[in-house]
């Protein structure tokens, strides 16, 4: 939603993007942005705070390999906050309030 508001704002304050000369329709990627949030809430009645699957004990022993960011484990345990916590795949409050 962030995204999409962020585009809006952009296209709105600075006039058309424009890529090697030639205008990016935003208004397209606004929309699919918009169809993506749509979805999520159809599905889970609310916007997760990651799209990541795992648990808690996934995400501990990601944390634990030493190149993490490789990111070669399919389901990691939702998406590390680099503070010691993660955002697993639940509704999320802040997230659902920006839809």
């Amino acid at each position: 939603a962030g995204a999409a508001m962020s585009m809006l704002h952009f296209a709105k304050r600075y006039g058309a993007l424009q890529s090697d000369g030639q205008p990016v329709d935003l208004e397209h990627f606004v929309g699919q942005a918009r169809g993506s949030i749509k979805l999520l809430l159809g599905m889970y009645k609310g916007v997760p705070g990651s799209v990541l699957g795992g648990n808690r004990d996934a995400w501990v022993k990601w944390t634990m390999k030493q190149d993490k960011w490789r990111r070669d484990v399919p389901f990691p345990g939702g998406t590390d906050t680099g503070v010691s916590w993660s955002y697993l795949r639940y509704n999320h409050v802040a997230s659902t309030s920006w839809a």
